[in-house]
């Protein structure tokens, strides 16, 4: 987390909406996105980085990343599932299981689908795969971007201080190891909810699942969304309709 503050200090706002903007178009990146819009929302707490500035950058970035996402999806189609899917590390089963979840959804299941940890990715694509309607994809990629961003900027402010103690109290070497170890875990507690999520689906699924959702969201607010995201009707028909 420190390197991620130091990062945003030096660079400032431009460079959050960058590695935003390319995470949120499918792209890698080696960081997870809400560690980076939580250590943001952390500078915009400490007068850092200006509140409403930070927060629409932030969304903007998602927002755009969702409709690069969503268009390629959409002229792509079934080849979406295959080739693009492939390299965001999810596989073809998942897309086209929420290419048929999402095909009977309205705005606000589907956005807080998109609000969910794990699930952005592979929901955004399977809009464009089903071709929704833009009128109703549009509304939903807003409100779950707009969503998910408040969600940590309510994180970044209310442990914010926290986590500078913790940064102060720790050597640059034990910040690396504590930070690497927290990573590891969240990757790991992933896989596990994954795994209980999908029974029967094959281990190298699991861990490509568990990757694209570590790389959206690793925080324990965000790891518990993940787990209880059959609770949403849109991820609840996608779990159902996946192919064993």
């Amino acid at each position: 987390m420190d390197g991620v503050n130091t990062f945003i200090s030096l660079y400032g706002l431009p460079v959050v909406f960058v590695v935003l903007l390319i995470r949120s178009s499918g792209l890698p990146v080696p960081l997870p996105a809400d560690v980076i819009m939580v250590a943001a929302a952390a500078q915009a707490a400490f007068g850092q980085l200006p509140l409403l500035e930070t927060f629409g950058a932030i969304v903007l970035a998602l927002l755009i990343g969702g409709a690069v996402q969503f268009a390629l999806a959409r002229r792509l189609g079934r080849l979406a599932a295959d080739r693009y899917g492939r390299f965001m590390a999810i596989s073809a089963e998942r897309i086209t299981a929420s290419a048929e979840a999402v095909r009977a959804g309205n705005s606000l299941g589907i956005g807080l689908a998109i609000l969910t940890p794990g699930v952005r990715s592979a929901t955004v694509i399977g809009c464009g795969v089903a071709r929704v309607p833009l009128r109703v994809f549009a509304p939903s990629l807003l409100l779950g971007s707009a969503a998910f961003t408040l969600l940590h900027f309510v994180i970044g402010f209310a442990l914010g201080p926290l986590l500078a103690a913790v940064i102060a109290a720790l050597s640059p070497l034990g910040l690396l190891i504590a930070v690497g170890l927290i990573l590891l875990i969240g990757l790991g507690v992933w896989i596990a909810i994954r795994a209980r999520q999908r029974p029967g689906t094959s281990p190298l699924e699991i861990v490509l699942d568990a990757i694209d959702s570590w790389q959206e969201a690793t925080c324990p607010v965000c790891l518990t969304l993940g787990a209880i995201n059959h609770f949403n009707p849109v991820t609840t028909r996608r779990s159902n309709s996946r192919p064993a």
